[in-house]
């Protein structure tokens, strides 16, 4: 079991997500579910389940049929998986919306995995008094996000990554502050999570709070993108050419290739000789980090 904290930070997590659901005003259709002929291609029955049993409506139904299909033999699956999230308070329009977000909620194994992970977080003791401690607005995008990083991951993985990351000497509080910032982050694979904040901690000599800030960041490829930057940002600055704002470095990282060679390679190459080989990864810009 995760400390007291890390419980918190699921807890928080899921109460937030809950509470949207729970209080958006907006419906999706102001009309009942419209009846649809069942046929024996599997497209018709996903097309029919959504509509009948999810309430959503046809034209919506159509379009996530077109990516998503339910198997007709097994309809208890995605009916379990209703049943499970009525049970735990959500109504017919919130359970569409959120199909209608992520409708690969009907795939999930309910007894292997939504069960117990919904059941984790109730045993947590969640409710709405700390959802302002989660530092997201009601309408936030990054819900649905958040809500797909956790569906993905069962109670025990999550409590893993919360491990890791305080083992990488991340603070609960930062944890909590980085999903709701970018949640994905935690479903980065610890091996390139430790290799960016090598980089970025010991070479780029960062604060961690930059990262908390802006944790997109640690999912960026250091061999491909962040160490060929900064060996040309850093040559740049060492000839007193540019000068790094440290405050305001994620643009450098987070702006295409295309603009970056042009605003940084081919701008500085007739002062720099080997500028371009140094960006491109010659033996030069590995002595840089070294």
């Amino acid at each position: 079991m995760a400390s007291k904290l890390s419980n918190n930070l699921i807890r928080n997590v899921f109460s937030q997500i809950h509470k949207r659901f729970l209080q958006s005003s907006a419906t999706l259709s102001s009309t009942p579910p419209l009846p649809y002929t069942v046929t024996s291609s599997s497209s018709s029955f996903t097309v029919q389940f959504l509509v009948n049993s999810c309430g959503l409506p046809l034209k919506s139904a159509l379009s996530i049929s077109g990516k998503f299909q339910l198997d007709e033999r097994n309809p208890q699956k995605p009916q379990s998986v209703l049943q499970l999230l009525k049970s735990h308070h959500f109504s017919d329009t919130q359970v569409a919306k959120l199909i209608v977000k992520y409708p690969r909620i009907l795939h999930i194994k309910v007894k292997d995995n939504l069960q117990p992970k919904l059941e984790y977080f109730v045993e947590s003791g969640f409710a709405v008094n700390d959802v302002k401690t989660l530092g997201l607005e009601p309408n936030a995008p990054m819900f649905v996000h958040a809500l797909k990083v956790m569906i993905s991951m069962s109670a025990s993985t999550w409590e893993k990554k919360i491990g890791f990351m305080k083992s990488m000497g991340w603070k609960e509080e930062d944890i909590l502050k980085a999903f709701t910032r970018h949640p994905y982050y935690l479903a980065f694979s610890e091996a390139k999570i430790r290799k960016a904040l090598h980089f970025y901690l010991n070479i780029m000599k960062l604060q961690p709070k930059s990262l908390v800030a802006n944790p997109v960041l640690l999912g960026l490829s250091v061999e491909k993108r962040i160490r060929p930057r900064f060996n040309v940002l850093n040559i740049l600055e060492s000839k007193k050419l540019i000068e790094i704002n440290k405050k305001d470095f994620k643009k450098d990282f987070m702006i295409s290739e295309k603009d970056f060679k042009q605003k940084y390679v081919d701008e500085y190459i007739p002062k720099v000789p080997g500028l371009l080989e140094i960006y491109l990864g010659s033996n030069e810009s590995k002595k840089i980090d070294t």
